[in-house]
């Protein structure tokens, strides 16, 4: 058990066991309801990982589960990862040791797991590692928002929502944050249901090259069923 500084409401525990884990977060999910103050902390989130209830979210999370079980699936997310060590990560940190670049792997390790992140879940890369270290705003604007979350575990929450209602401070940073972080998200939907519909009035079959944990849950749950918001919050 992990005491956290007064008012800070972070008491934490924390457990080892590979079968606590495996009962937490599937044998018994359902049991485990994550409560008004995770939801309030974690809002940019929206309904996602909170609607344990929902009839909609819960088939969504099968069909998750499913495509994680497949072999495919295992391949693809190592290729996708393998490739763009050896594309971009091991080339970055060559040339840093050869021209004797000072480097924050913090940084380094963000890019490159933001990447991959937005390779198998979106199907897209925003190439944040590359050798000219470019600011990505969208990878920028989600590392902000990490920061002001994990802020808000150390403030009061009393604080903390002044701050909101101030617009000031890490809250300020984090609704900016959040515009960011939506308008890419809510394009790359747009662009997927768009190319999704096309197929669909079409004979030509759909690219495998161009799957994407998104475009499952558009093939799978059917765009009349989850709209918009919801995928954005998958």
């Amino acid at each position: 058990m992990f005491e956290g500084p007064c008012l800070s409401n972070m008491n934490i525990m924390f457990t080892s066991d590979p079968m606590n884990v495996q009962h937490i977060t599937s044998t018994k999910f359902q049991n485990y309801g994550k409560g008004n103050d995770f939801r309030e902390i974690f809002e940019i989130l929206g309904d996602g990982i909170f609607r344990s209830d929902s009839q909609l979210w819960n088939y969504n999370r099968t069909i998750l589960h499913s495509v994680f079980r497949k072999a495919s699936f295992q391949l693809f997310v190592h290729q996708t990862i393998m490739n763009k060590i050896e594309s971009c990560l091991l080339p970055f940190l060559d040339r840093g040791w050869k021209e004797g670049m000072e480097v924050d792997l913090q940084d380094v390790f963000q890019r490159l797991t933001f990447d991959n992140i937005c390779s198998i879940v979106l199907g897209f890369d925003p190439n944040c590692l590359s050798m000219e270290f470019p600011e990505v705003a969208c990878e920028k604007a989600f590392t902000e928002a990490e920061d002001a979350l994990l802020y808000r575990h150390f403030r009061p929450k009393c604080l903390w929502k002044l701050m909101k209602w101030l617009h000031v401070g890490k809250e300020k940073k984090l609704e900016e944050s959040q515009k960011i972080v939506d308008q890419m998200l809510y394009t790359e939907i747009r662009s997927k249901c768009k190319v999704q519909g096309e197929s669909n009035n079409s004979s030509t079959p759909v690219d495998e090259s161009q799957f994407s944990l998104l475009n499952v849950l558009i093939n799978e749950v059917g765009k009349g069923k989850a709209d918009d918001n919801f995928l954005r919050d998958t």
